[in-house]
């Protein structure tokens, strides 16, 4: 049995530690993982730890060992603080630099994870294509969708590249969009829109999944594909699957506003800056759904069924408190 030797980035991430662990617990693999910061070690795994930027010259330069691919996690994510200049500095002119790594240690292949956020925080028209007009719309949308660029730029037949585009992922261990819906509804703080809004989630084991079945599939042909779950599901029912787990009984209908009132929301945290907070508003006010048919096609994915996933990890959740 041939091993393949991985070069991993962004592993103490939520989409990286689930790659890594799958991974690491397949023997076809060897792992070279590039830590920003300390997170637990398997001994017995077959595994080689440097802690670093990955985007250090110095760091990249004392990897010996020859690399059959590399899979790009890490990047600054979201909408922060911080200026543009640093989105680019790390997510933009890092990546260009383990680009530059691969052509010139002969890396046949690259992986980068990007975000469909390259095409807007919410996508038009929808369900979006992947090979619909890019709108990327802030600070670390542009920083992914000018990654993409360059990940296009070096693709070649010496050095194969392929770029995903997840949506908004979900499972053990994430700290993102829906432990959010499930803060707010414990705590009786939330309101959603009369009107029915459509959301279209990943199960961030589906995504491991298919990024590990690529190792050893002939798809790196320089195009990027969207990733999500099988079907987009309304927020209404997500909702409704929380509520009960959490008090008992559906989500209170009460609870629904005119959307008038997010409109003149987003208007006002838009004039106040309000970015982070904007994008959250956006997400639960107006639907984002995605085409995946290209990716099932040619990626040869498995999509899984959003309700029966979530529903067991809201429950896993509620067994972990």
């Amino acid at each position: 049995m041939d091993i393949s030797t991985i070069l991993l980035t962004g592993a103490t991430g939520f989409i990286g530690s689930h790659i890594r662990n799958v991974l690491l617990r397949d023997q076809r693999y060897k792992l070279i993982t590039l830590l920003r910061k300390r997170a637990a070690i398997d001994p017995a795994a077959d595994e080689t730890i440097l802690h670093g930027n990955f985007y250090n010259a110095l760091l990249l330069n004392k990897i010996e060992t020859p690399v059959d691919c590399i899979i790009h996690c890490a990047a600054i994510r979201g909408e922060s603080a911080l200026a543009e200049s640093e989105y680019y500095r790390i997510n933009v002119a890092g990546t260009q630099n383990l680009l530059e790594f691969a052509q010139e240690r002969n890396i046949p292949r690259f992986i980068y994870l990007s975000s469909v956020g390259v095409l807007g925080t919410i996508p038009r028209p929808q369900p979006a294509r992947a090979d619909q007009s890019p709108h990327p719309d802030g600070k670390y949308h542009r920083s992914k969708w000018q990654a993409e660029e360059l990940v296009r730029t070096f693709h070649s037949d010496r050095l194969q590249t392929l770029i995903l585009r997840p949506t908004v992922t979900y499972g053990e261990g994430d700290d993102g969009f829906i432990p959010r819906l499930i803060e707010k509804i414990r705590s009786r703080r939330f309101v959603f829109p009369k009107k029915q809004i459509r959301i279209h989630l990943l199960h961030v084991d589906a995504l491991s999944g298919l990024i590990v079945r690529l190792l050893e599939s002939q798809s790196f042909n320089g195009k990027a594909y969207i990733v999500a779950d099988r079907e987009s599901v309304t927020l209404e029912t997500v909702l409704d699957v929380i509520y009960r787990e959490e008090f008992g009984k559906p989500f209170p209908r009460y609870l629904r506003l005119p959307d008038f009132v997010f409109g003149f929301g987003k208007e006002a945290l838009h004039l106040l800056g309000r970015n982070t907070l904007l994008t959250s508003v956006r997400l639960i006010s107006e639907s984002w759904t995605y085409d995946i048919s290209e990716t099932i096609r040619d990626l040869n994915y498995k999509a899984v069924d959003t309700m029966d996933r979530l529903s067991k990890v809201i429950k896993g959740w509620r067994v972990d408190e």
